[in-house]
């Protein structure tokens, strides 16, 4: 493992508190996707798909080496 710099998407800071918000809710939370993209949609009215949901908590997982709970 070595240094990488951040891809763009990683360097806005709505981009970075919509990841962790999803990780949290996953890791710690231990909602469904389908329940976290139900969230998002009620608190901005702005709808994702339960696919992109899962790849984000995903990819920030695997950067921060975070264990995902079975749900």
């Amino acid at each position: 493992m070595g240094f990488a710099p951040r891809g763009s998407r990683y360097q806005d800071p709505g981009e970075i508190a919509r990841g962790a918000r999803r990780l949290y809710q996953r890791a710690v939370l231990r909602m469904r996707y389908r329940d976290i993209a139900d969230d998002e949609h009620l608190e901005n009215d702005k709808s994702a798909s339960e696919q992109a949901i899962g790849q984000t908590i995903n990819e920030w997982a695997e950067l921060l080496g975070v264990e995902l709970p079975k749900v």
